[in-house]
């Protein structure tokens, strides 16, 4: 993976851990959490491996996703694709 893709893998994380936050405010205020792994109950140490573990499997989901759009015939064939629009030269993909 280069430098860039990396990069693009930061758009995975901010729904997630807006979520997270909203799940531990309303689990600070009323006790309710969706799932048992993230009661605060539970001690801090477990819920800081529980949310390392569940980012951790975003970013993996995030990074075989955007693999798997690099790969494959589906991929290939629009590599092929010339990628200029509107221009009337040879080889432009437009009618002739």
């Amino acid at each position: 993976m280069t430098r860039e893709s990396v990069g693009r893998l930061r758009w995975v994380l901010p729904y997630p851990l807006l979520w997270l936050a909203v799940v531990l405010a309303r689990g600070a205020t009323d006790g309710w959490v969706p799932y048992g792994f993230l009661l605060p109950a539970h001690g801090s140490g477990s819920l800081a491996v529980h949310v390392v573990a569940l980012l951790g499997a975003l970013v993996a989901a995030g990074a075989l996703v955007w693999a798997a759009s690099r790969t494959g015939p589906r991929a290939q064939r629009s590599r092929g694709r010339s990628r200029t629009f509107g221009s009337s030269g040879a080889g432009s993909g437009g009618p002739a």
